[in-house]
């Protein structure tokens, strides 16, 4: 894979695991001292379980590899001027906040998450998170195959 040759240099590869590194300790945090559903209840701490460590420590991984092969992608865009796509930033964006919000309950912390203006509809991500824990990883698979193809440069998305 091209991605991986990228994050044999080490500026790709110690931005990625640094980033990799502290959305895993945000992650961590946040099942630690959100409330979790446990038995119908909610629980302080509910949600560190060790199927959710393992997710968020494979979202994080996956995260550092897409932001040492977008740092690839644009330093050889500087040296090779082709149009930039963000098609790939944001899907990999979309896949990794998908993914944190379905470690913690969100009916739970509504009160929380209303300061940011997204307390309507919350309650699908607590019923259904495994379904979007998969999707997360589903995006993030594919946000990563999108950057391996731009930096192939067969990538014919990029190029409309």
């Amino acid at each position: 894979m091209q991605i991986l040759t990228h994050l044999k240099k080490p500026v790709y590869a110690l931005t990625g695991l640094g980033v990799a590194l502290i959305l895993f300790d945000i992650n961590y945090y946040v099942m630690s001292t959100f409330p979790g559903e446990r038995n119908f209840a909610c629980v302080i701490g509910a949600a560190l379980t060790p199927k959710n460590i393992a997710f968020a420590a494979v979202t994080s991984i996956l995260t550092g590899i897409l932001v040492g092969g977008l740092l690839a992608l644009y330093s050889f865009r500087s040296v090779q001027p082709r149009p930039l796509s963000g098609r790939v930033s944001s899907l990999g964006g979309f896949g990794a906040i998908l993914g944190v919000f379905t470690v913690f309950c969100t009916l739970c912390t509504l009160p929380v998450i209303s300061l940011f203006g997204l307390s309507i509809g919350l309650g699908f991500l607590t019923d259904f998170a495994g379904i979007f824990q998969i999707a997360s990883l589903l995006v993030l698979i594919a946000a990563l195959f999108l950057l391996n193809r731009q930096l192939k440069g067969v990538c014919d998305v990029c190029k409309i």
